[in-house]
């Protein structure tokens, strides 16, 4: 079987999606049929950014099909395009004067995720991990925190460390549908196939996104090819492999 790498677009879409945008936000229409609504983006020249958590998500422009403005025109939309790389590092705050993301937050906490922030965008995954987990010793239950070090770890393919870090950010959050997202990537790269239909099935069930829906019919096919699918009452699933016996409801 070929070996499977983390969609690292995907996940970034959908981590950039755990907190819609105002209404009036602009739309990046994405050439895969994906749409994310931001209220304030700039650009560089091969990628948009915009801003997520009191950081940035950038996507590159190749995988943009057009940028949909929903307020009036003479309006501005954004800051003046920046120079290449400043839009990265313009959102962080010095070490010197850290920047609190909600009222009563630990600044040294605030300092850290940023700082992890800035090592995700320039994709240095190992660092990003080291600066999610000095905020998650001060706040165990830090939701951004905890998805973006599961993230970075998925990128990094260190799948055992990615499973036990969003096991960790469930026993807070056992309900955000990005966290059951990311447990199905996880689930999925290490082919237990029916782990991973479960876990995006629940990500769906708590929120609606078509590049879930194109998963789970994905992982879906998968099964098909292998065994013997089928569906049962109350939204479980058997898997019955040829050969051997049924499993029981997962």
């Amino acid at each position: 079987m070929p070996r499977r790498h983390p969609d690292r677009l995907l996940v970034t879409v959908l981590l950039g999606l755990v907190f819609a945008a105002p209404a009036g936000a602009d739309v990046f229409h994405l050439k895969d049929g994906r749409r994310i609504r931001v209220e304030e983006w700039t650009e560089t020249e091969t990628e948009y950014v915009y801003s997520r958590f009191g950081g940035t998500v950038a996507i590159a422009k190749a995988d943009v099909a057009r940028v949909e403005r929903t307020v009036p025109e003479g309006v501005p939309t954004a800051a003046p395009p920046a120079p290449p790389g400043e839009a990265r590092r313009l959102p962080f705050p010095k070490p010197s004067t850290p920047a609190p993301r909600g009222a009563g937050e630990d600044p040294v906490a605030a300092s850290e995720f940023a700082l992890g922030e800035a090592a995700r965008l320039r994709e240095d995954f190992e660092a990003a991990v080291r600066h999610y987990e000095s905020v998650l010793r001060t706040d165990p239950a830090h939701l951004e925190a905890g998805m973006y070090r599961t993230a970075c770890y998925l990128w990094l393919e260190q799948l055992p460390f990615a499973l036990a870090a969003a096991q960790e950010a469930r026993i807070y959050h056992p309900e955000h549908p990005t966290l059951w997202f990311l447990l199905g990537e996880i689930h999925y790269l290490q082919d237990r196939l029916p782990e991973a239909l479960h876990a995006w099935e629940e990500a769906l069930r708590r929120r609606d996104h078509p590049a879930v829906r194109a998963r789970i019919e994905k992982v879906r096919r998968e099964l098909s090819t292998e065994g013997e699918y089928e569906r049962v009452a109350g939204g479980r699933f058997r898997v019955r492999f040829e050969g051997g016996e049924g499993s029981g409801d997962l």
